[in-house]
């Protein structure tokens, strides 16, 4: 049931740009399904804590019941326009998860982890910086995306959030896979 909501949450984000931006008409429908999307990811966030899983759990349970109150807020307030900020929420909560993290074991050090446990000294040095640079895409992204929100034309900001930023996503995740592979590998 999780795995499911996580897919369907995730085409909605991925879409919820372009409509909208494009589906205006269907904006409202859009906010409300949002909203009891990110709804009940809160209440399975919780449902399936245990005491033994980590505490980014329970703070991305907490942000699932933020966002679920946002979109009802947006769908509440639709004219006003804070419906554009749901992409400067999104990297501002992974920009601070990751900025946090920081603090004992690094976000990319998890991650690597779960394929190696025991890391090298240098590659504990590597995965930190690697943290640090998706904080700083996060925070230029969320930038972007929330300069763009100011602009009159929101079609702009449709394509950019919709489209634009998830290629930039791609292209810092698999540049980073050439980079390793190829460059720190010979080093």
């Amino acid at each position: 049931m999780k795995t499911i909501l996580k897919a369907i949450i995730t085409l909605f984000s991925v879409i919820y740009p372009f409509g909208i931006v494009f589906f205006r008409e269907f904006s409202f429908y859009l906010l409300i399904i949002m909203a009891i999307l990110w709804g009940l990811r809160g209440i399975l966030e919780f449902g399936f804590e245990s005491e033994n899983e980590s505490k980014n759990l329970s703070e991305f349970g907490k942000f699932s019941f933020v966002l679920c109150g946002f979109f009802a807020l947006c769908a509440v307030f639709s004219a006003y326009g804070i419906k554009y900020l749901y992409p400067v929420l999104i990297n501002a909560f992974l920009g601070a998860v990751f900025y946090f993290s920081l603090a004992s074991t690094p976000m990319i050090t998890k991650f690597a982890m779960l394929k190696e446990k025991n890391l090298e000294p240098k590659a504990l040095i590597y995965t930190r910086n690697l943290t640090k640079i998706w904080i700083g895409f996060f925070a230029i992204n969320g930038g972007v995306s929330g300069l763009l929100a100011l602009c009159e034309n929101k079609v702009y900001w449709g394509v950019y959030c919709g489209a634009i930023s998830y290629v930039l996503v791609g292209a810092l995740f698999f540049g980073e896979i050439i980079f390793r592979k190829f460059y720190i590998k010979n080093a």
